[in-house]
């Protein structure tokens, strides 16, 4: 064989390995089948977070048929939904899914969906979440889940579901979770969930039931969760809790108890969960949730006008309590103090407590408490409060401070969030900015910026608060809150008009307008920096109310020179001499206005010689009117018949005695 022949043949050879060792490889063998496969216009392909090969369907606008033959087929999850805000999808389900044997997720959501069709899913062994929420599905068949014997989790909620038969899910045996929430389900019908043995969490929410019947409920008695918020519920048959004894998790929300017996939840050894928020309940009675060992328990928006000082008795385990929005004036320190050692978060807002009842109702929980909501307390000023030394969430948004509890929160060592939007502050001076921002990041810690939420202030964008917008242009602190996960609370210009709406960090301090500038009628200037419309308007009453004063001395002054004159005669009263006066006391000739003073308006006194007067003051006691008194020879004669002249006579003694004069 000729040297040329060998080497063609080696090339051969080497070619062969390799492409045998290229078939053998998984990741040659998928892109293989990337080449195979095209990926529909409308659609996204690649590996979910856990490695899962997905087809995601996102754009919108999408019509029948669904692109089936252009997906990969070894896919294991295919989502298929319309924006929120883009155009919606009208699409239509049958029996297209048996090409995808490796298919676990499949979500066909907010795509007008009007049935699901018989045997739609038969075929797809390996599925086990079904989501078909947001469509148009108007009722429930038991063929509509043939096939699905290893199924887990079904989500039929957002649709118009109006009726189910007995035994709907009867194919489902391994299926955990079920929302049926949000549909138009008036009544559940006996067996309804029959064979679902393993179900562990219902969600029957947003359905006009009416009551619960413990027919339909006890072929679930292993539930763990179960959540009927907004389902019309007058009352509870006992009978439900005592089948479903196992709940850990009890959302009742919204609907329409007026009262609940202290023998409801005894049954639930096991709940930790609570939602009772949004009824009519009025009284909370003693032991009302004993049994139970509770971690959650909401009372919120309900018509409480008081709590039995037993009512928590029975729940040392009780870590999360809201009675927000409710009509509580005052909570005894007994109802509170059994949850000491354990409560970590506790809302109060919306309730017409005073400031002092908050005082009383927060001083035995506040050296564990980590979350503290007091919103919407109409409060003006910081309610006194121990050392919180735990505190990491402070809420008193939607109150009407006008400058931020700067003490308070120097005393906080883990504050996490400060909440202080939707209050009336209009601007922080350099001290308040320094002291906030100090006291903020001394509590940092593991890299976690603290986040200040001061949005909804009517902050003022001129020169009299260029500190403040000169502090927010850097801050960490606001750009966190700009950006939360919670929701963004920016602090935003409330004036002038030529800047409402700003954000603060996106001025130039040094481009501001003059302190009142550009304010229209009504509008306080930015120079009132700590202030509120509220604050200003007192202090016009209180120069006001100087002002009056002023005019009322003035015209005592006056009334008194003319009685000067009217009486000519005088006696006097002497007392004996009690010491040495002091360096710095004042001296008047007579301790009274005679007619000099008249004559010059009241302003001048003329000296006092202790010498003359024979007076002396008591060691350390600095006297500013002397006591001699000036009384017309007439003085008591006219005592009896002018009550007036007899009062002023009185008050003026009580002056004198007051410095040391008899």
């Amino acid at each position: 064989m000729s040297p040329t022949a060998s080497l063609v043949l080696r090339g051969l050879l080497l070619v062969s390995v390799f492409g045998a060792w290229c078939l053998a490889s998984p990741q040659s063998s998928m892109s293989m089948h990337h080449l195979q496969a095209v990926c529909p216009m409308e659609c996204d392909c690649g590996l979910d977070e856990g490695g899962r090969r997905r087809v995601s369907c996102r754009q919108g606008g999408m019509r029948d048929p669904i692109p089936v033959t252009s997906m990969p087929s070894d896919a294991e999850v295919i989502i298929i939904e319309a924006p929120p805000e883009g155009p919606s999808n009208n699409l239509t389900i049958g029996p297209i899914f048996q090409a995808f044997p490796r298919l676990e997720e499949l979500r066909v959501v907010g795509s007008g969906v009007p049935a699901i069709g018989r045997h739609s899913f038969w075929g797809v062994p390996a599925l086990r979440t079904l989501d078909l929420s947001g469509n148009r599905l108007t009722a429930l068949l038991d063929h509509h889940f043939v096939g699905l014997a290893d199924l887990r989790y079904l989500r039929l909620d957002n649709n118009r579901i109006e009726s189910a038969p007995s035994a709907s899910f009867r194919h489902l045996h391994e299926l955990n979770t079920l929302s049926l929430a949000h549909n138009r389900l008036k009544e559940l019908v006996p067996r309804l969930f029959f064979r679902l043995g393993k179900l562990r969490n219902l969600d029957l929410s947003h359905n006009a039931l009416g009551s619960l019947d413990p027919e339909v409920l006890k072929d679930v008695r292993q539930l763990r969760k179960l959540h009927c918020r907004d389902c019309g519920l007058t009352s509870l048959d006992p009978d439900v809790l005592r089948l479903l004894h196992d709940l850990e998790d009890l959302d009742l929300g919204d609907n329409n108890f007026e009262f609940l017996s202290v023998e409801n939840f005894k049954p639930l050894r096991r709940l930790e969960r609570l939602m009772l928020d949004g009824n009519r309940l009025s009284v909370v009675l003693d032991g009302a949730f004993s049994g139970p060992r509770l971690a959650v328990l909401s009372l919120a928006r309900n018509r409480l006008a008081k709590i039995a000082p037993g009512a928590f008795n029975d729940n040392p385990a009780l870590l999360d309590l809201d009675i927000s929005d409710n009509r509580l004036e005052r909570v005894e320190a007994s109802v509170l103090s059994p949850l000491a050692t354990t409560l970590t978060a506790f809302h109060i807002s919306g309730n017409p407590f005073s400031p002092d009842a908050i005082s009383f109702a927060l001083e035995p929980l506040l050296p564990k408490i980590q979350v503290l909501s007091l919103s919407r307390l109409g409060l003006r000023s910081i309610p006194t409060m121990a050392p919180a030394p735990a505190l990491r969430v402070l809420n008193m948004s939607g109150n009407a401070l006008s400058r931020p509890p700067l003490t308070l929160v120097s005393s906080l060592n883990s504050i996490r969030i400060l909440d202080l939007s939707d209050n009336a502050m209009r601007g922080l001076d350099v001290s308040a900015l320094r002291r906030l921002d100090t006291a903020l990041h001394r509590s940092q810690k593991n890299q976690i910026v603290p986040e200040l939420r001061l949005g909804g202030n009517p902050w003022a964008c001129d020169r009299c608060n260029a500190a403040m917008i000169r502090w927010a242009n850097g801050s960490d602190l606001i750009l966190r809150a700009c950006e939360s996960p919670l929701g963004v609370s920016c602090p935003d210009c409330h004036g002038p008009r030529g800047l409402a709406g700003r954000r603060l960090g996106s001025l130039d301090p040094d481009s501001l307008p003059g302190c009142g500038e550009g304010y229209g009628t009504g509008e306080g200037p930015g120079a009132l920096l700590e202030g509120s419309v509220a604050a200003r308007a007192g202090l016009v009453a209180a120069s006001a109310a100087a002002a009056g004063l002023a005019l009322l001395l003035v015209t005592a002054g006056i009334a008194a020179c003319a009685c000067r004159r009217r009486h000519a005669a005088h006696y006097y009263t002497r007392e004996d001499k009690r010491g040495t006066l002091g360096q710095h006391e004042e001296e008047d000739d007579d301790g009274g206005w005679g007619p000099e003073e008249c004559l010059n308006g009241g302003t001048e006194k003329k000296a006092w010689s202790p010498q003359r007067n024979g007076k002396v003051a008591p060691p350390g006691v600095t006297i500013t009117h002397p006591d001699v008194k000036h009384v017309s020879i007439a003085t008591i004669d006219e005592i009896t018949r002018d009550p007036e002249l007899g009062a002023a006579l009185t008050a003026r003694a009580a002056v004198v005695a007051g410095n040391g004069g008899a």
